[in-house]
């Protein structure tokens, strides 16, 4: 299972916390919380600890994410973690879009700035995009089997963020050690470390989009964590990598498939039927050089 198939999981365990707060509030003033969705096939509280996994015990780690996972609900109910309440079916879609100068300077190799396109900006707007798009990020690629594959960066100061992010993370510390009053049980200690890489907590963190008829990811990126290289999505038969600086193919091979994909402008796309057993993913540079690879369907 990938690093992004458990923040789905994840993603959406935070999901079933909140609803329940929701619905709490709801029978007492009839509000209702907005859902955020940090990555495009999920919805809750992500944090960038749950990218990057670490060295706690695995007991450790489960207890850890549970004990998070309660202080962010019950601290759903602090005014500094009230969100937005909805109104209209694009509630969660603030508009706007901030200037280029604002881009992470780790993200302007990948995202050399462009006049605007106008349809790779309508295609970003039909998204559920969760923050402003930084203007000169939104582009179209032509991929490989016919897929058009989006491209572009949103500010992660979400419109539909807590009311004070900062004042949200202390309550939801709050909450935690109270819950767990040593501050030297390791448990707690993980647990705060998740609550601290809380990607709706975190100012100034950017979000890479890349979507493919329909399916797709958010990609965090910031305080430490750099842009990813390989596969970062996937769909039915679709899958989306994000190439490493120079790459030029990607080479696929497996007992059933011996086939090559271009990159163009880091991006990498292709569609694979079922069937095919293992397959050997191989990033490569001008002069055949392998950059980087992983093993697709072990």
């Amino acid at each position: 299972m990938s690093g992004y198939d458990n923040l789905e999981r994840q993603l959406r365990e935070s999901v079933r916390a909140r609803r329940a707060s929701a619905r709490r509030r709801r029978s007492r003033r009839g509000g209702l919380l907005a859902l955020i969705a940090v990555v495009a096939v999920g919805g809750g509280v992500a944090t960038a600890a749950q990218l990057t996994g670490g060295t706690t015990p695995r007991h450790d780690k489960d207890d850890a994410h549970r004990a998070a996972r309660r202080a962010i609900a019950e601290a759903a109910d602090d005014p500094a973690c009230v969100r937005p309440e909805p109104s209209g079916p694009h509630a969660v879609t603030p508009a706007g879009t901030v200037p280029y100068g604002t881009l992470n300077p780790s993200l302007r190799g990948l995202f050399p700035p462009l006049a605007p396109d106008a349809e790779a900006d309508a295609e970003a707007a039909k998204q559920r995009i969760h923050g402003p798009v930084i203007a000169g990020t939104p582009r179209l690629i032509h991929a490989a089997d016919g897929l058009k594959v989006l491209l572009y960066v949103t500010r992660g100061d979400r419109g539909d963020a807590p009311r004070d992010p900062a004042a949200c993370a202390a309550a939801r510390s709050a909450h935690l050690a109270r819950d767990r009053p040593d501050p030297t049980d390791p448990v707690r200690v993980a647990a705060q470390r998740e609550l601290d890489t809380a990607l709706d907590t975190l100012p100034g963190l950017e979000l890479v989009w890349i979507s493919a008829g329909g399916g797709g990811a958010g990609i965090p990126v910031g305080h430490g964590h750099p842009l990813p290289a390989g596969l970062v999505a996937s769909g039915g038969e679709r899958y989306l990598g994000l190439a490493a600086p120079g790459a030029r193919t990607v080479t696929l091979r497996g007992a059933r498939v011996h086939r090559t994909i271009p990159v163009k402008a880091r991006v990498f796309a292709f569609k694979l039927g079922r069937g095919t057993g293992a397959v050997t993913l191989r990033q490569r540079a001008a002069d055949g050089r392998v950059l980087a690879h992983e093993v697709l369907r072990r």
